[in-house]
């Protein structure tokens, strides 16, 4: 098999990294918002805080 090019091999190592930490990051912050033993309270809280960032959004887009 031919030699890659130091180039292309550095892409390829930070493509790695970057996808590492996606995994990793990503599971803990889904874990986090949505946790296995999540109450029926959690998600009614959840919709509310999603409803009034909804809204909050809607207001800043009228305003410019």
């Amino acid at each position: 098999m031919r030699k890659l090019n130091p180039i292309t091999v550095l892409y390829l190592k930070i493509l790695e990294l970057i996808s590492f930490l996606l995994i990793e990051v990503g599971g803990r912050i889904d874990d986090y918002l949505f946790p296995k033993n999540a109450t029926s309270e959690d998600y009614e809280r959840a919709h509310k805080s999603l409803s009034r960032y909804r809204s909050f959004c809607r207001r800043q887009r009228r305003r410019y």
